[in-house]
């Protein structure tokens, strides 16, 4: 919903366009105050790029491509939220990773769950295949940035790698705002600009850096059927900020998803118990 407010007043290039190279700013100099060393990624150059290119410039420009052709006011945007299946493809693929049946079971619920949110777009869905299409290429990026990240040993303490995640993935981003909307910007009103404010503090600053950390510490599946409750948190908080209808469909959206992301916990807690 805070993304949405500030949508309303700011184009959607130069908003993610001026956004994320102020998060990687704002990253860096919490990283610094914090006792971080600013340090550049020597020897993993390549590995970073990579990384940044998936992880924030494909997830960021595919999914703005996306919901611009797809309308940006429906519940649509969450076949990009199918990124939990292409990341544990990948991380089965590529990593090694055998998720197991409880975990595959709870992804099964999860992608339940989200179905239950799509459930009500499938016909604009059907109107616009390549607006679908740019919303799973975004899944696709993001799955396959996250096991990417999980495989490289990183050799820079975890702010001052999400800044420069941040920092070289917004590159193009900020080149196509600066030639298309943010020239042309206007004055925004004061429920905007806080807005703003919540979503460079606490959407992209503090939600990258904790998402890095979750992919470092724990499995694909766990990392990425958890992430399954932010299209549900959206609707439900659009609901009560934004007035937007909450019906049975959202509820039984978040009883999968929740379902979903306790099967692949609970093994863990009982494991850790024994």
């Amino acid at each position: 919903p805070m993304i949405k407010i500030g949508l309303n007043e700011i184009p959607p290039w130069a908003y993610r366009g001026l956004m994320l190279p102020a998060a990687a700013l704002v990253t860096f100099a919490v990283a610094r105050a914090i006792g971080e060393q600013f340090t550049l990624p020597r020897g993993q150059w390549g590995a970073l790029i990579v990384t940044s290119l998936l992880n924030i410039t494909g997830w960021t420009v595919f999914s703005t491509l996306g919901l611009h052709l797809m309308g940006s006011s429906g519940h649509a945007s969450i076949i990009a939220y199918t990124m939990p299946f292409w990341a544990m493809l990948f991380a089965v693929l590529f990593a090694g990773e055998r998720p197991g049946w409880v975990r595959l079971c709870g992804l099964a619920l999860g992608l339940t769950g989200l179905g239950f949110l799509l459930s009500a777009e499938f016909a604009s869905m059907a109107g616009s295949p390549e607006g679908t299409a740019l919303m799973l290429t975004a899944a696709i990026a993001w799955g396959a940035g996250t096991v990417m990240h999980k495989r490289v040993a990183w050799r820079l303490p975890p702010l001052m790698l999400t800044g420069w995640m941040i920092a070289i993935g917004s590159i193009p981003i900020t080149l196509i705002g600066l030639a298309t909307e943010i020239p042309d910007l206007r004055p925004i009103s004061a429920a905007a600009a806080w807005s703003c404010v919540f979503v460079l503090l606490i959407s992209t600053v503090f939600c990258w850096v904790a998402w890095f950390q979750v992919v470092k510490l724990a499995p694909v599946a766990v990392s990425t059927v958890g992430i399954m409750m932010v299209p549900v948190m959206a609707v439900i908080s659009g609901g009560l900020i934004l007035d937007e209808v909450i019906g049975l469909r959202e509820i039984l959206a978040l009883v999968f998803v929740v379902s979903g992301i306790a099967l692949v916990l609970l093994p863990q807690r009982r494991l850790a118990a024994s």
